[in-house]
C-alpha cells in the first residue's frame, strides 16, 4: 500500500503539471494510452514483488488520468 501511495504522490504532481503545460484532454488521452497496459499487466504477475512493481506502475499512470479528469470543468465552461 506504501508503493501505491508514492506512486500515486508522484503521478498527480506530473499529472498536475501536465494538465497545467497542455490542458486536460491531451493528458487524459496520453494517460489512457499508458495506463492501459499497465492496469492488464498487473493482471499477469507471477510474484508478489513483480505484483507490487506491476502496481505501482499502474498507480503511477493512474494518478494523471484521474487529475485530468478532475480539473475538466474550468475548461468546459466559459464566462462565470
Amino acid at each position: 500500500m506504501g508503493v501505491h501511495a508514492l506512486a500515486m504522490m508522484a503521478g498527480s504532481t506530473v499529472g498536475g503539471i501536465l494538465v497545467d503545460r497542455y490542458g486536460p484532454r491531451r493528458v487524459l488521452v496520453f494517460g489512457e494510452i499508458a495506463f492501459v497496459p499497465a492496469a492488464i499487466a498487473v493482471a499477469f504477475a507471477r510474484t508478489i514483488p513483480e505484483l507490487a512493481v506491476l502496481a505501482a506502475l499502474s498507480s503511477l499512470f493512474a494518478a494523471p488520468v484521474l487529475t485530468a479528469t478532475a480539473s475538466f470543468a474550468p475548461y468546459l465552461v466559459e464566462g462565470e
